[in-house]
This record gives structure tokens, C-alpha cells and sequence, in this order.
């Protein structure tokens, strides 16, 4: 068998059909679909018996809620095929998609293929191509390569079953949220061989901002701090703090912003004490933000609502 897809399911009965018949309905045949419910207290975990019946190429997991990461490393434990790829199960994909990167992966015998992205947002397509630069282990370090769903995102990637067990890579189950960018860092500091395929789509659906409760934010930002300090970890273990230490400071510094955005500015007190070094790793921007960061997260009160707001705006302007 060519290829397993992994699809953790949790309360998507609305979205779950589309996804599915995406999947099923690729041009590649040789593929099995492994669905995990992970507690689903709506009809998600029907749909998946459903489909299972109906065709043999599905598996389905039905157990208890423990979140995506513990869904996807069920997964994990359960593949037999070569390749790997997982959807999350309110998107869809092309249906030439999977073909297409196997015949690559096939060409250019490498261990990853990279696709474009298409954020679906209510009313309009954003379109996203993975660069070229993709490839180069040195666009792990380059934070204009890192922020994006490029390069952390699990589902617009097929990657070689031998290299998640030669690197013993698994997800950390107590990553409620980011724990794609953990894997795929990973990932690419084992320095696998990429290939990129243009003008084929993972289509990610943008769902409605205003939704996020205070539960998301506060989940949101303790898996960022969690991830920077898996990263900072794994980093230390293997020698490579100094190099790739952009990457956790980005990640500790998008924490601090959000927690801002929440008016909590006494959280990050308890985890960041090395705050100040982490904000001028994070070099996107020009020199004088990095001063409004600075002043923003020293003073917070009131001046830091002020100042993030101007921060905010000269941001905006500097990315168009």
C-alpha cells in the first residue's frame, strides 16, 4: 500500500462528509483512510462507521477524548503503508493531489513532498505556494519561512514512513495546539530530502475568529510556551540552541502578544524569564519595533496597550 491518511475527527459532523469524499475520491487508489474519533459527542463518530461500511479502504478508531495529538499518534501506530499524510477534518484536498506527489516522491526519490495551500476563508481564496527555498535545511532558522501553514502544517506534506520510526518522531500528547510545528521542526532538522509541488491544493478552511473563547486563547498560548520549550529542549539535546533558538523565541514572543491581547500580564511572569532575549530574536520587523516590543512587555498597564496598538499599526504597514 502507497499511502495512509490520518484524520483525527472531534465534533465536525457538518464538515466531516465534505472532507471524507475528498479523500475517497482521489485518483489514487492504493491508499488506506485511518479515522480517528476522538470523543465526539455529535454524530461525527456515525459518519465515520458509515463510511467504513461502505468502503474497505477505511479503518475507524473510536476512543475517549484525549485531543488531536494522542488522535494522530493512534494513527501512527496503526499505518501500513509507505507514505504518511494526515487532514484535519473540517478541510479538503484536491482529488489529483495525492497522485501527483507520489509520482513525484517516486521521481525525485525523497522523503518529503511539500504542496501549496489554499485558505478558505467565508468569501474568498488565499492562495499559497511553497517557495523553493523550502527544501534548504537553512529556511528552518528564517522566520519568514517558519510562520507561515507552509511550514507547520502536517497536511500539506506526505511524508516516509521510515523516517518517522528511524527518527522516532511521535506527537507530544500534551500539545493541545502546535504540536505540527513540533513535529515538522523535527522533521526537518533530521534534514530529510523535499520536493515541492506547485499548483496542487491542501484547502484549510479559516473558520470565524470571533468564536475563540477565552478557554482557546488561554489553550493557545500554554501550547506555545510548551512548544518553545520542546523545541529549546531538543534543541539543547542535540548541541543547536545558538542556531535554531529563532524558533522558540518566535514562539515565546507570539505568547507574550497574545497574552496582551487578553489584558494578562502577569502570566507571562511566570514563564518568561529570559523575556527580553527572546524579543530581539525576533527579527522580521524593523529596528524600532523591536524597541516598541521591548517597552510593550517591560511597562504593560496601560502604556503596553497603547504602545502595542502603535506596534500593531506600524507592523501592518511594513508587511504590505
Amino acid at each position: 500500500m502507497k499511502l495512509s491518511i490520518i484524520i483525527p475527527v472531534y465534533n465536525v459532523e457538518k464538515y466531516l462528509p465534505k472532507c471524507v469524499d475528498s479523500v475517497i475520491n482521489q485518483t489514487l487508489k492504493d491508499i488506506e483512510i485511518i479515522l480517528v474519533n476522538d470523543g465526539s459527542t455529535d454524530n461525527s463518530g456515525v459518519i465515520c462507521d458509515e463510511y467504513a461500511r461502505k468502503d474497505s479502504r477505511i479503518r475507524v478508531h473510536h476512543n475517549n477524548n484525549k485531543g488531536a495529538s494522542f488522535a494522530r499518534n493512534i494513527g501512527l501506530n496503526n499505518v501500513r503503508s509507505e507514505w504518511i499524510t494526515f487532514v484535519d477534518s473540517d478541510d479538503w484536498i484536491d482529488s489529483t493531489l495525492y497522485e501527483k506527489m507520489i509520482e513525484l516522491a517516486y521521481i525525485t526519490h525523497c522523503d518529503m513532498v511539500v504542496c501549496d495551500i489554499a485558505m478558505e476563508h467565508h468569501k474568498h481564496t488565499k492562495y499559497i505556494q511553497c517557495p523553493k527555498e523550502y527544501a534548504d535545511k537553512t529556511s528552518l532558522s528564517n522566520l519568514r519561512m517558519i510562520e507561515g501553514p507552509i511550514f507547520s502544517s502536517t497536511c500539506n506534506k506526505l511524508i516516509k514512513n521510515d523516517f518517522f520510526k528511524k527518527h522516532e518522531i511521535w506527537f507530544d500528547n500534551r500539545l493541545g495546539m502546535w504540536d505540527d510545528l513540533w513535529i515538522i521542526f523535527r522533521i526537518r532538522f533530521f534534514n530529510p530530502k523535499i520536493s515541492i509541488l506547485n499548483n496542487s491544493y491542501y484547502h484549510y478552511r479559516m473558520t470565524d475568529s470571533t468564536s475563540i473563547t477565552k478557554s482557546d486563547s488561554s489553550k493557545r498560548i500554554t501550547s506555545q510556551l510548551l512548544c518553545a520549550s520542546l523545541i529549546t529542549s531538543f534543541l539543547s539535546e542535540h548541541k543547536a540552541v545558538y542556531q535554531y533558538s529563532v524558533v522558540s523565541g518566535w514562539l515565546k514572543f507570539h505568547a507574550i502578544e497574545s497574552l496582551f491581547d487578553e489584558g494578562c500580564y502577569s502570566i507571562w511572569k511566570q514563564h518568561l524569564s529570559d523575556k527580553h532575549y527572546n524579543i530581539w530574536l525576533y527579527r522580521p520587523y524593523y529596528g524600532r519595533l523591536r524597541v516598541i516590543q521591548y517597552f510593550m512587555i517591560t511597562y504593560g498597564g496601560f502604556l503596553g496597550e497603547t504602545l502595542l496598538r502603535l506596534y500593531k499599526k506600524i507592523k501592518s504597514l511594513c508587511l504590505r
